[in-house]
């Protein structure tokens, strides 16, 4: 039988799947998660320019309102050389088409 995985445990695999995707860039020094983190950036990703900081969304559309997580990261303020992302998985589901990882830069 198939052990059915909860909420976090589903986050926190696409977290480590992003952080994997991450890794595998060229211009990328290192890339940290937050252990236990229930702060609003989940993975700070360095290159020799900048420090990006990345927040990581895995939800079904129906449950999720961005406008209430992109206000979130907005209010948070961070260095100059810094810049905030908002990382979502989209999963296969009857009420969504694309799959895959959207990745929108919060100003």
């Amino acid at each position: 039988m198939k052990k059915k995985n909860n909420n976090k445990t589903y986050g926190l695999c696409k977290e480590r799947e992003f952080k994997r995707m991450l890794s595998t860039s060229s211009t990328t020094l290192e890339v940290t998660r937050a252990r236990g983190s229930f702060g609003t950036f989940d993975i700070q990703c360095y290159t020799p320019t900048s420090c990006n900081l990345y927040s990581v969304k895995s939800t079904r559309s129906k449950y999720w309102s961005s406008g209430v997580e992109i206000k979130k990261l907005k209010e948070t303020t961070v260095p100059p050389y810094c810049r905030k992302y908002l990382a979502i998985y989209w999963s296969p589901r009857r009420d969504r088409i694309k799959r895959g990882w959207e990745v929108i830069p919060v100003a």
